[in-house]
């Protein structure tokens, strides 16, 4: 089943850098805990330069143009790549991705890098990069979306490159689904 439709028809895919404050359940605004930090950087995140599904059963069909992004277990898989630029020498462990209007259980969702020398156009099963290191992140379900914090993937603890490339799996055998940046 594809995401539902959402009535501004933007797709809520977000590379996020998480508040270090939260005041009576709502975060603190950027601007209390990293002044200069907000100035350079929007708060409302980054959207994906690029994003695209893959599909075993499919294995030579590209699926980069597509209003929704999948995972499942074995078959589906997600990848996302995005432009670091803005957070470059910025402390890693605040970054923190998410995927909202999920269709199924994220629950055991879970993010690895992976090379980014892929293309949104040209993705397929079988073109499908692999991980570059063996860190798995979790992530947390909160209501209609999972947070993945990412700092893990920066070795040096700070943003130090221009571009990171994700790879969604999933463990169970049913579908995750979410919007796509096309969404």
């Amino acid at each position: 089943m594809a995401p539902p439709i959402r009535s501004d028809g933007v797709g809520t895919l977000a590379f996020q850098m998480r508040p270090r404050l939260a005041l009576a359940g709502l975060l603190v605004a950027l601007a209390v805990c990293a002044p200069a930090f907000v100035a350079a950087v929007p708060t409302s995140g980054l959207k994906p330069v690029a994003d695209a599904y893959v599909n075993g059963a499919r294995a030579t069909q590209n699926f980069g143009t597509n209003a929704d992004l999948r995972a499942r277990a074995g078959v589906l898989g997600t990848y996302l790549r995005f432009k670091l630029t803005p957070w470059i020498g910025q402390p890693a462990d605040g970054l923190d991705l998410r995927l909202a209007v999920i269709d199924g259980d994220a629950s055991s969702l879970a993010l690895s890098e992976v090379d980014g020398g892929w293309r949104e156009t040209d993705l397929t099963f079988l073109t499908r990069p692999v991980p570059v290191s063996s860190i798995l992140v979790h992530g947390t379900v909160a209501q209609d979306d999972v947070h993945f914090p990412i700092g893990a993937f920066f070795d040096s603890g700070t943003v130090d490159r221009n571009y990171i490339s994700l790879r969604v799996t999933n463990d169970l055998s049913t579908k995750v689904s979410f919007w796509s940046r096309e969404g």
